[in-house]
């Protein structure tokens, strides 16, 4: 798999010496995301909407900026133009969602990867990555005539909630896949919701 997070995360690793990160690809494309949402922010946000250290957060938005995908000033911080086309040229968005009958765990996230659902089969390998990344669990659903069925036996999902977040807050439509994904914080609910949702890139 070829997307801009993993590419840019992996290239800058090559020519860097000293302790492993403790960032990936999901804290690039969460930071990129914040600061789409906020307009405009700083760090401190920025680390604790991540749930990594103010460290960890300097060395990501340094990375960010050398990619020049983000500005920063004595005002804040911005994305670029070039932050913005990368973000909405990925196939991924996520949003927290209010508990529903598909949470695992106690703060629960929703993904939608557009025009994927072809890519889903059972929905075993999103919950594995889910939990590999710290999450609870993941129920992948596919769009169909405007409603969201759940593989293998493609039964129709009824939850006001889902459905709001999936039509209203993502804006899925048929062709897409949708991931849910639950962790003990919401962090990690966000990481374990990306990293089920890229298996289907």
């Amino acid at each position: 798999m070829s997307y801009l997070f993993s590419e840019l995360l992996q290239g800058d690793s090559d020519n860097r010496r000293g302790p492993g990160r403790r960032f990936g690809p999901y804290h690039l494309f969460g930071a990129l995301s914040e600061i789409s949402a906020s307009g405009r922010t700083g760090r401190a946000r920025i680390s604790k909407s991540l749930g990594i250290g103010e460290g960890s957060a300097r060395t990501l938005l340094d990375l960010l900026e050398e990619s020049s995908l983000i500005s920063r000033s004595n005002a804040g911080i911005v994305l670029t133009d070039r932050g913005r086309s990368a973000l909405a040229s990925f196939p991924v968005r996520i949003v927290s969602i209010s508990r529903c009958t598909l949470s695992t765990g106690k703060h629960t996230s929703m993904g939608v990867v557009t025009g994927r659902s072809k890519s889903v089969t059972n929905g075993i390998r999103q919950r594995d990555e889910a939990v590999k990344h710290g999450g609870d669990g993941a129920i992948t659903m596919v769009v169909r005539e405007g409603r969201l069925l759940l593989p293998p036996d493609y039964g129709e999902v009824r939850d006001e909630t889902v459905e709001k977040a999936a039509f209203g807050s993502l804006g899925s439509s048929d062709g897409d896949a949708v991931v849910i994904a639950s962790g003990s914080t919401q962090p990690l609910s966000h990481m374990a919701t990306f990293h089920a949702a890229i298996t289907l890139l």
